[in-house]
């Protein structure tokens, strides 16, 4: 015997909400990643993945970017001071936020500035995998010209970034 159409719809409609309310969680945990991100603290931000080991992936070849590829979130989190140090400011931007069940993604663009004028402009599309309330694993797709323009310019400008 077939279950009443209210009780099919009702149970739809329960599994609706509780699917937004994750959703919802799923969100702020990307939103409070970058609000760590934003205030220098890489620590934390490590600590919001089920495990240091989990997988950080960036797009492209590994042999043409040096970053491409899987590694670490501690690894790759961990060198975020190094990239992130030697700007005078340093922001980035959630544009749209999406979350679909446990895979949440993120539109933003990360902007450096100074020493002097250098202005780095980064758009960037990053993926979270979440499971049970904390990130799980990311994935991060840049455009590796502009980050190489800037390591260029760091090259070329090594003594203003020296002590930074």
């Amino acid at each position: 015997m077939r279950p009443p159409k209210i009780l099919l719809a009702l149970t739809l409609f329960g599994s609706t909400l509780s699917n937004a309310r994750n959703e919802d969680a799923n969100r702020a945990l990307v939103e409070d990643f970058v609000a760590f991100l934003n205030a220098g603290e890489y620590q934390a931000m490590i600590d919001m993945f089920t495990s240091p080991d989990s997988v950080y992936w960036i797009n492209g070849s590994p042999a043409r970017t040096g970053v491409s590829g899987n590694s670490t979130v501690r690894a790759r989190i961990s060198g975020y001071p190094d990239f992130i140090g030697p700007f005078d400011k340093f922001s980035l931007t959630p544009t749209s936020i999406a979350a679909d069940g446990d895979v949440v993604m993120m539109e933003a663009i990360g902007r450096g500035e100074g020493p002097g004028t250098l202005l780095y402009l980064q758009t960037a599309v990053m993926t979270f995998r979440v499971v049970d309330g904390k990130l799980d694993s990311m994935k991060e797709y840049l455009d590796h010209q502009e980050s190489q323009y800037l390591l260029s310019y760091r090259e070329r400008y090594a003594q203003r970034f020296a002590g930074s």
